[in-house]
């Protein structure tokens, strides 16, 4: 009797582990920020292709489509970002492999998201586990670390809420004093063991033998407590609370706003409020990220002079913070022969992104203002940066940049700027 009790437990144990204890994937919340991910990658999808081309044939011209399924290529053969690794190396140079990149990317972003939102729990790891290796691929490859750490970190909102009682159990079983384990919810709890029965005693599930009436309780696996809201909603007939219809009645204008505005940044009809709501909120939902790889790139050196020693390279200086790393730069030879690992110069990301405006002619009062703020904050008498405006050759050609035209070089000389 007693070995027939115990197997019947370990059934009973497996039964609660396949339920949805907290039933959080009913929740508008929940389903609203699984919707903001798919919206996401399909508005940048979109921003690539239809709102470039239109719907016509002209959309095959995207870098993203075949025949073309360039944008690898002029990702990685930029200088904004790509990587100076090994693996970018054989993928610059092997046509077929960068095509293949393009296509397999532009079929994960739009159809694994999807894939995400309407399979089986069961079946969403493989398509989660793609989008979470594209970005990890790009972090391999592109000096962009915080949007792919958010992208890789973003695929756990696929995790079915089952996982997360399993885990949330076995810490209670581990931690009992720190961590509660999992509720269950009677709407959800469908036990297929027809011999038990739950019966509700103060905190605890006990597990009822039907056919010896012996009585034992479920020890650490399926220990399960009720608290006072689960009980009224049981006794209501979930009637929502205050708080609950305030939660609610957000969690719903959140997602018909996502909506609102995702169509309305399409141009599929005249947005009321102008996106104003959105962009207070910073809840805007014009996505285009990695819209397409220009052809044109640029380089921007900071040189000065630092204890009679010119041409220091201030990127250098800034990054290692110390006044005895000295790098000499030989400017001419910058100027014929572009370099070709410019993301690991800058100091770091933020300061490459923002240089990389100053390349083009619009930026020359921020590189007048930097200038003459990096002559107070810092022991240089001279500094001058040196602009490139490059372009970044067609797939097949022998070089990776030609020369667009001719070097800009602004100087400003410290001494003055310092005595003011």
């Amino acid at each position: 009797r007693r070995k027939k009790l115990d197997e019947t437990n370990r059934a009973a144990a497996a039964d609660l582990s396949s339920c949805s204890f907290t039933s959080i994937d009913n929740r508008s919340a929940v389903w609203g920020i699984r919707l903001q991910i798919v919206l996401m990658y399909l508005g940048t999808v979109i921003h690539r292709t239809y709102d470039r081309y239109g719907l016509s044939w002209t959309m095959l011209k995207s870098p993203w489509l075949p025949p073309q399924l360039t944008a690898v290529h002029y990702a990685l053969n930029s200088s904004f970002s790509p990587r100076d690794i090994w693996l970018g190396d054989i993928i610059r140079t092997t046509l077929p492999l960068s095509q293949f990149m393009t296509f397999t990317a532009i079929l994960i972003e739009t159809f694994a998201p999807i894939a995400c939102l309407v399979l089986h729990e069961y079946y969403v790891p493989i398509p989660a586990f793609l989008l979470w290796n594209l970005h990890f691929g790009l972090l391999l490859l592109m000096n962009l670390p915080n949007w792919q750490f958010v992208g890789m970190f973003a695929t756990v909102i696929w995790v079915p809420s089952w996982v997360w009682d399993g885990l949330q159990r076995r810490l209670s079983n581990r931690f009992p004093n720190r961590i509660s384990p999992p509720k269950i919810s009677s709407t959800t709890y469908s036990p297929s063991i027809s011999m038990l029965t739950l019966k509700k005693k103060k905190d605890d599930i006990e597990l009822f033998d039907t056919t010896t009436t012996t009585t034992t309780t479920a020890v650490n696996d399926i220990i399960l407590r009720d608290n006072d809201e689960t009980t009224t909603s049981r006794s209501s007939g979930n009637k929502k609370t205050r708080k609950f219809r305030k939660r609610s009645f957000l969690s719903y204008f959140f997602l018909t706003y996502m909506l609102y505005d995702f169509a309305g940044n399409r141009g599929w009809y005249q947005k009321v409020d102008d996106g104003d709501i959105g962009e207070f909120l910073r809840f805007s939902q014009f996505w285009v990220m990695f819209s397409g790889p220009s052809p044109f790139t640029g380089h921007v050196l900071a040189t000065g002079t630092l204890d009679g020693q010119e041409h220091v390279n201030i990127w250098e200086w800034m990054k290692s913070n110390r006044h005895d790393t000295i790098q000499v730069v030989d400017l001419n030879s910058f100027e014929r022969h572009p370099w070709t690992n410019m993301t690991h110069v800058y100091p770091s990301p933020r300061v490459e992104r923002a240089f990389q405006e100053m390349t083009d002619d619009r930026g020359r009062h921020k590189i007048d203002h930097f200038l003459n703020a990096l002559c107070r904050v810092t022991p240089f008498t001279t500094v001058r940066l040196t602009v490139q405006k490059l372009n970044v050759e067609a797939p097949g050609s022998a070089q990776r940049f030609l020369k667009a035209r001719p070097d800009a070089v602004y100087e400003v000389n410290c001494d003055g700027i310092k005595t003011n």
